[in-house]
């Protein structure tokens, strides 16, 4: 029998602990993908609002560095998270202003 698509090996994307944190106006963190599929990265605040969009597509096996530039948001506590192919990280970061 052929084993042919039965590969399911937990996928191993990582997100990074943002930097700085605390921050103003703009962090960054890193987000590595083991295989190509399709990545979302989004702010939320602590209501559980969405308030920014960084990454929505497909990206290739890479490790890759965004910045939330947060310009204009409030001083808070925002959750960054994200998705991919089904697999959800979050990490909290302050905006002190």
């Amino acid at each position: 029998s052929s084993s042919d698509k039965v590969d399911i090996r937990p996928t191993q994307v990582s997100l990074s602990a943002a930097y700085p944190n605390p921050f103003n106006p703009s962090t960054s963190f890193n987000i590595n993908i083991p295989h190509s599929g399709y990545l979302s990265v989004k702010v939320f605040n602590l209501s559980g609002q969405l308030v920014d969009v960084i990454a929505a597509g497909i990206y290739n096996p890479d490790s890759y560095t965004f910045t939330w530039n947060a310009n204009g948001m409030a001083t808070g506590m925002y959750v960054i998270n994200a998705e991919f192919n089904g697999t959800n990280i979050s990490h909290n970061v302050s905006l002190i202003k």
